[in-house]
């Protein structure tokens, strides 16, 4: 991967009607990404409730795949997946475009990684789809 140098700035997100609580963080750069040639392939972990996680980790709990999206300062069940707050379920949208090395919940119950980059959104090049998708390990 090759990244330039980019600024990052981000503002909390509040949830009004839960008193103010920061749901998460906007984060916008001041330069545009250059040279970008493949998405890191995050590693795909089974939750351990005795772990910290941090923003971007992917896991697995009950056969579904949870991405992080706000950092706890706590490990425990209560924390854990699908806490709302801190992790977001990787269903597949089949009006996304994904690029290689994501992650998704497949309809069929089971998780897949896109492998090759499809360019267009639609149900017909979601998993289990085997040109573009991989079945991941249980």
């Amino acid at each position: 991967m090759s990244l330039n140098k980019v600024n990052i700035s981000c503002a909390p997100m509040y949830n009004q009607s839960r008193n103010n609580q920061v749901l998460g963080y906007l984060c916008s750069s001041s330069k545009n990404i250059e040279k970008f040639s493949e998405m890191k392939s995050t590693p795909i972990q089974l939750f351990d409730n005795t772990k910290i996680y941090s923003v971007g980790d992917i896991v697995v709990r009950n056969n579904k795949a949870y991405i992080m999206i706000d950092g706890v300062g706590l490990p425990g069940n209560d924390y854990g997946p699908p806490r709302e707050n801190n992790w977001t379920s990787l269903d597949f949208d089949d009006t996304k475009i994904y690029k290689k090395g994501e992650v998704v919940n497949g309809s069929d119950g089971k998780i897949y990684r896109m492998i090759d980059g499809i360019g267009a959104a639609g149900a017909s090049y979601g998993p289990p789809r085997p040109t573009n998708w991989a079945e991941q390990g249980k």
